[in-house]
């Protein structure tokens, strides 16, 4: 088996082996009546009580202001607004990560202008030095 293969399978192996730790140790998270996070001690809380009388008002504290507005999702997804831009630019570089390897890295990440600067600023410095 070559190693690309090998680490192939551990991964595979590693993944399935912390989704089936995960998934027994919340089964008997859940098994175990004992285990109950409350801080009443019988099992699934029926001691606990939350006296809810020294709250009640007789009208609500807040103020309403007008009629109640649903947002509108589908509205807001084709306006030139932030959110739009962002889900448009996220679309563009799932399709272009079809045909092309990194996308996101090759043309839009802003760290590769960042580094850029950096290289630049360290090739002057290196000259500097050698005159």
């Amino acid at each position: 088996m070559d190693r690309r293969k090998f680490l192939k399978y551990t991964g595979l192996a590693g993944g399935t082996l912390a989704l089936g730790g995960i998934a027994s140790a919340g089964y008997m998270a859940g098994a175990d009546k004992d285990g109950h996070t409350g801080f009443g001690r019988t099992y699934y809380g029926k001691d606990q009580f939350f006296n809810r009388k020294p709250f009640l008002v007789e009208k609500p504290t807040y103020e309403i202001t007008g009629p109640a507005k649903r947002v509108q999702y589908i509205e807001n997804l084709f306006r030139l607004n932030g959110p739009a831009i962002l889900i448009a630019v996220m679309a563009v570089v799932l399709v272009l990560s079809l045909v092309i390897s990194r996308p996101w890295c090759h043309f839009l990440c802003p760290l590769d202008g960042v580094f850029a600067c950096l290289r630049l600023m360290n090739r002057s410095i290196k000259n500097l030095w050698k005159k």
